[in-house]
C-alpha cells in the first residue's frame, strides 16, 4: 500500500524553494511560513560553489591557486574570469594574478584577449 506524501515539506524542499528565489527578504519568508523556517538553516542555502566561495576568499597564494585549478578543472569546459570569479570570490587582481601564475606553470591555457580571454585547465598527457 503506498504511502501518502508528507503535507509538511522536507527541509530539503524549502531550501530548494528558497534558493530558487533570492530576491525574498527575511521579513517576507517569516510571514509567509515561521514555523517552517525554523528547520532551515543559514548553511543549508549555500550551495557547494557559495561555500568554496567563502573559504577561498580568506585563501593566499598557493592556496588560492589550488582553489581556482579546482573550479578549471570541474567545469570541463572554457571558461571567463567571471564564471571563476563567481565561484572563487574575492577581489579581481587576486584572481588575475593567481591565473597569471597558473598559466605561467602551464596548469592552465589562456585564449583569447581583454574581454574574450578564456581559460581552460591543461591536459596533460605521460
Amino acid at each position: 500500500m503506498p504511502t501518502q506524501p508528507s503535507p509538511i515539506p522536507t527541509r530539503e524542499a524549502l531550501v530548494l524553494v528558497l534558493r530558487a528565489h533570492p530576491e525574498w527578504t527575511l521579513a517576507q519568508l517569516t510571514m509567509l511560513a515561521p514555523k517552517l523556517l525554523g528547520r532551515v538553516r543559514v548553511g543549508d542555502l549555500w550551495a557547494s560553489d557559495s561555500k568554496r566561495r567563502v573559504r577561498a576568499e580568506s585563501l593566499r597564494g598557493a592556496e588560492f591557486d589550488a582553489c581556482v585549478l579546482a573550479v578549471i578543472r570541474e567545469a570541463k569546459i572554457v571558461v571567463a574570469a567571471s564564471y571563476l570569479r563567481d565561484r572563487v570570490g574575492g577581489p579581481r587582481w587576486k584572481l588575475q594574478a593567481s591565473l597569471g601564475r597558473l598559466t605561467e606553470a602551464h596548469q592552465i591555457v589562456r585564449t583569447g584577449t581583454t574581454g574574450t580571454t578564456r581559460y581552460e585547465f591543461a591536459v596533460r598527457s605521460n
